[in-house]
């Protein structure tokens, strides 16, 4: 999967492109809740159903394919969908700071200082 590969330019520009459909999708409470509360299949298929274009045109984007070519087979969608979610990586970007405090304890704090040289 390319989104998982991908390095230097390349990467940016695919994380470019995946940000609208990726916004859309995080963007819904009901996907949003499911999938901070580990309900991976319902995630899928409440996607699947509310948001059929928007699915097909991220993973598209994370195996670097048109949109219009790009042809999944019905088993090829959840399948690749698990693989994304599944990554810890990607998993991070469904939580806010705030949130990974409230789950796992702990505080975030960020630094606003400038620093002159």
């Amino acid at each position: 999967m390319k989104l998982l590969e991908a390095t230097g330019a390349e990467a940016i520009e695919l994380l470019g492109d995946l940000m609208m459909p990726f916004a859309e999708l995080a963007a819904d409470p009901v996907i949003a809740n499911c999938l901070k509360t580990d309900q991976k299949y319902k995630a899928i298929s409440y996607s699947l159903k509310r948001h059929p274009q928007t699915v097909l045109r991220f993973l598209s984007v994370c195996e670097g394919v048109p949109f219009e070519d790009y042809k999944p087979t019905a088993l090829e969608i959840p399948a690749k969908l698990m693989e994304v979610i599944n990554n810890p990586t990607v998993q991070g970007l469904f939580f806010t700071p705030q949130e990974i405090t409230e789950n796992f304890g702990g505080s975030v704090t960020a630094t606003t200082e400038v620093h002159e040289k």
